[in-house]
């Protein structure tokens, strides 16, 4: 029997944390889809696999980074749930009824360490599949392309040649660059 506030105890409580966050997440996202119609869970899962050396803290955000505005849960209930810390990350992440998205939500986001690598992986992932819409909705592709970049551009991200997304197998894959 480990002691307690051992290491090993830690470790096992931070797992169940990251796995109530992805419970959490598949709960309130259940039925819903992205712009391609691919079920948007496998959005949530590409993002936590981006941030899934930074911790547990990070890695639960990312599970929960669309639930307040997209769903019904609220910030009180991932606080209950979660903590303070993955409530102000969540909070960070929820762009809010009137806001510009980048003159205040993301002014608001940057000031949350560790909203902001949740936020980068986001866009990445959301930038790596605009290349989908191309033929369905060249302006919206285009549109959303610039928006992807110039987010990243704003969380201190160089310019880079985006990967493409593709749906595989159950997940998304990397299929080559632009």
């Amino acid at each position: 029997m480990p002691m307690r506030g051992s290491l090993k105890t830690w470790r096992v409580e931070l797992i169940a944390e990251v796995e109530a966050a992805r419970t959490f997440a598949r709960k309130y996202h259940e039925g819903q889809t992205d712009k391609l119609k691919i079920p948007y869970i496998y959005h949530l899962e590409d993002v936590v696999r981006c941030v899934s050396n930074l911790g547990s803290l990070i890695v639960c955000i990312a599970w929960l980074h669309d639930c307040v505005e997209d769903t019904s849960a609220t910030l009180d209930e991932i606080e209950e749930q979660f903590g303070r810390a993955v409530r102000d990350g969540v909070d960070a992440m929820t762009k809010r009824e009137g806001e510009d998205y980048f003159r205040d939500y993301l002014a608001r986001l940057k000031r949350n360490p560790h909203a902001v690598p949740v936020k980068i992986a986001d866009a990445y992932h959301n930038l790596g599949k605009t290349h989908r819409l191309e033929r369905s909705d060249p302006k919206k592709a285009v549109c959303l392309e610039k928006k992807y970049k110039h987010v990243l551009a704003a969380l201190g991200v160089p310019a880079f040649k985006p990967e493409r997304l593709e749906f595989k197998d159950g997940g998304w894959r990397s299929v080559r660059s632009y």
